[in-house]
Order: C-alpha cells, then sequence, then structure tokens
C-alpha cells in the first residue's frame, strides 16, 4: 500500500508539473521543486524549479536576494533558479520553504548511482511499478537517515527507447533527452532526498552530448548554464571540503578525461587529513566494465601511502563493497540506485585477491560516522534494511581498512 501511495502521488506531481501557468495568477512564482548541491570553490548552489516569468526572492541568512535565471529552456512555462553562497550558510527560504543547508557537523554520508528507469530493448523496466524501477523508495529509505550530505555517482536516466502503443510499462511517460524526461527520472521520484539534504552531483556516461548532457548541464552542473555552448564532453575536477574529509570529484563521462585527471591530480591542500574520490566509472575492481591492466591508474600522488581513503563509483549495475589486499584504498561500487540489474551483464566482483561484498538488489550506501578516522558503512536494499555492515578505518600513514560482517 505505501509503495502504490509513492507513486500514486509522483504521478500526481507528474502532471501538477506539466500545467501551464494560469494568467490569472499573482505573479509570485509557483514553487514546484528545490534543492541545493555543493559546488566547487566552497559554494553551495541553491535551485528552484517554479512557474513564472521572473525568479523568485531567496532569504539567505537573513538577506533577501533575487535569484539569478539558469534557464527557461523548457516547456510549459517553467524557469530553473539558482543562488550560490558560501557553504557556511545557515538558512536559504524561498516563499517558506527551508532549502537543505550544510550542518556544521558531518555526521552521515548516503551515496547511490545508476538510477533512471531504464526503456531498452530486453533491459525495459516497468517504470511504474515501484518495486521494479524503486528509486522513490529508495529516496524516502535514505531521507529517513537524515544524512549531511548525499551523493549521486551518475546516469541518471536510461530512457533510450520510444513508449510502444499502450505499454502499461511506461504509456504517459516521456522518452528520450527532454526536460520532462529528467523531472520523472530524477527530479520527482528523488523528491524526499533533494529536499532535504545537500547534494553532490557526479556525471555519468549517460550524460555525454549525445545523450543526456544537456539536461545534466542544465539542472546538475556546478558551473553556470551556457545556452549556446550547452554542452562539453569534459568538465573540470572540483573539490567539496567538509570537515576532516575532502572530497575529488571527477567527471568520468569519457574514460580518457578520467585517466589525465587522475595522474595530473596533486595534493595542493596539506590541512586535509582525509580524500575520497568521487567519480562514475570504477577503476580499480576487476568487472565486466574494468580491466585493472587497461584501466586507468592513479596519480604519483594518489599513489602514496595515506593519500586516499576511499573511491565511490557506481556504473557497473551492482552494489558492491570491495577492500583490496594490495595497495589500492577500498572502493564503493553503488551502480544498484534503480536501473534494472541484468545479472547476465552484472557478473560478481572478481574476488580472486579482493575481498568483495555484494548486494545484486537495488540499494543505496551510508557512511556514519564513528570518529574523526572511522565509519560505519552499510549496504541497505530499497526498503531501507541493512544487508551489508562494514567499518571503515581510515588511515593518514598507511592503507586505510574495510572490515565486514
Amino acid at each position: 500500500f505505501l509503495a502504490f501511495s509513492l507513486f500514486a502521488c509522483s504521478q500526481l506531481r507528474i502532471k501538477q508539473s506539466v500545467k501551464s501557468r494560469d494568467p490569472a495568477r499573482s505573479n509570485e512564482a509557483q514553487i514546484l521543486y528545490y534543492w541545493s548541491q555543493l559546488i566547487a570553490d566552497g559554494q553551495i548552489s541553491f535551485r528552484v524549479i517554479s512557474i513564472s516569468d521572473s525568479c523568485p526572492e531567496i532569504e539567505v541568512d537573513q538577506k533577501i536576494q533575487t535569484m539569478t535565471l539558469r534557464t527557461s529552456e523548457i516547456e510549459k512555462g517553467q524557469i530553473l533558479c539558482e543562488w550560490n553562497a558560501s557553504q557556511n550558510t545557515k538558512s536559504a527560504i524561498v516563499q517558506g520553504r527551508h532549502l537543505p543547508v550544510l550542518h556544521e557537523n558531518l555526521e552521515a554520508i548516503v551515496a547511490l548511482g545508476d538510477s533512471g528507469c531504464r526503456m531498452k530493448s530486453i533491459y525495459f523496466q516497468n517504470c511504474k511499478n515501484p518495486n521494479e524501477w524503486p528509486l522513490e523508495k529508495l529516496s524516502h529509505a535514505a531521507a529517513l537517515l537524515k544524512p549531511t550530505v548525499a551523493i549521486h555517482l551518475g546516469d541518471y536516466s536510461y530512457r533510450d527507447a520510444d513508449c510502444a502503443p499502450n505499454d502499461a510499462r511506461c504509456e504517459g511517460l516521456s522518452t528520450h533527452p527532454s526536460w520532462q524526461t529528467w523531472l520523472e527520472d530524477v527530479i520527482i521520484p528523488m523528491e524526499a532526498l533533494l529536499q532535504t539534504t545537500p547534494f553532490i552531483f557526479v556525471r555519468g556516461n549517460h550524460e555525454s552530448c549525445n545523450s543526456f548532457g544537456k539536461q545534466w548541464f542544465q539542472f546538475f552542473s556546478p558551473s553556470p548554464y551556457n545556452s549556446i555552448n550547452n554542452c562539453s564532453e569534459e568538465t573540470p575536477t572540483f573539490l567539496v571540503k567538509l570537515p576532516g574529509l575532502q572530497l575529488i570529484n571527477i567527471d568520468s563521462n569519457q574514460e580518457e578525461h578520467l585517466r589525465a585527471e587522475l595522474q595530473k591530480f596533486s595534493l595542493v591542500d596539506a590541512g586535509v587529513t582525509f580524500r575520497w574520490i568521487l567519480t562514475h566509472r570504477p577503476f580499480l575492481a576487476k568487472s565486466r566494465d574494468v580491466d585493472p591492466k587497461t584501466a586507468p591508474k592513479l596519480g604519483e600522488d594518489l599513489s602514496k601511502s595515506g593519500a586516499l581513503q576511499a573511491v565511490l563509483a557506481s556504473h557497473t549495475h551492482i552494489g558492491a563493497f570491495v577492500n583490496f589486499n594490495e595497495k589500492y584504498p577500498p572502493e564503493f561500487i553503488l551502480g544498484n540506485g534503480g536501473v534494472k540489474i541484468d545479472f547476465l551483464q552484472t557478473p560478481p566482483i572478481s574476488d580472486t585477491t579482493n575481498q568483495v561484498h555484494s548486494l545484486k538488489d537495488h540499494g543505496f550506501a551510508a557512511f556514519k560516522k564513528i570518529d574523526d578516522s572511522n565509519w560505519q558503512v552499510s549496504m541497505l536494499n530499497k526498503d531501507g534494511a541493512v544487508k551489508i555492515s562494514c567499518t571503515l578505518k581510515q588511515s593518514a600513514t598507511s592503507k586505510t581498512d574495510l572490515r565486514c560482517q
């Protein structure tokens, strides 16, 4: 009943979002969706989708500002507005709605990837069944943990084929890259988490310029949107500094770009104790997507003992925690955020030389801070039940360790 109710509510919001603006309404913007995301240079970007001719005002730490138009290249009178501020901002309010801000203490992180509903030949999902495409359920389960930060590791939409006439799995839904597709595949089902938690968004290969790249740049790119040069296959690496932890966000839409960024990265902030890489493509654990012999390699700085404590990636449609018995930091592969999990296409991660704990079901990871060095790391399924429980023991001088039950 709960799953049906969640889905019914999401369908109602989809219908509401495409209503044209009522000319009789006042000039006040009708707020539809909102979120915040951590971007480069210690900033947080507040973003609002509304039905309006102009951007609404935002109250940031009790100062009133008018949000900046990000894009109006959309349908049904909707616009996307933004306002960037210091990530130390204490409050941001738009028409009575409190947008997520970053809490002073880092207590918990949730992470997921590969969340879109797949529309492609034999991999076609039932996008209207919340058990087969459980992103909304998963988002609610993650929001209940009240994380400090949420991370999406890329591949937000998989709508690569038209919906056949009278196909109940997708009838009435948008297909192919469009603003409406992004609402249905990302913004609406993830609303519970988007409205409560600041996000870090990582770009995946489905956000390439010949796929959903334009929508990525419109919605989630950390940079201002350029309507003329509206897509680039490579974007700069940027850093998000949290208390005691630096997150290195690397665009791996193109594998060669990932390779180059890993090689050239230098450790410029000596005050940071621990570092995690966030990227879409895993490059350490052997799988159908990764051959360690040819995969991108960590550069000299990141290969130093204690320089890097974890890699978070997705791309392979499975959930796996991989601890290496050699020199690498643990790699968390979180490609099970909603897309169809195909057992033939996603074999287990090789455990010949690794300690592997995997889940062939939809889910997400939760990192709960124990102290300055240690985290409790869990793999939860779509209903929020813990399936794998580990302790991440970070070290700034030697190999970080991952011990799982």
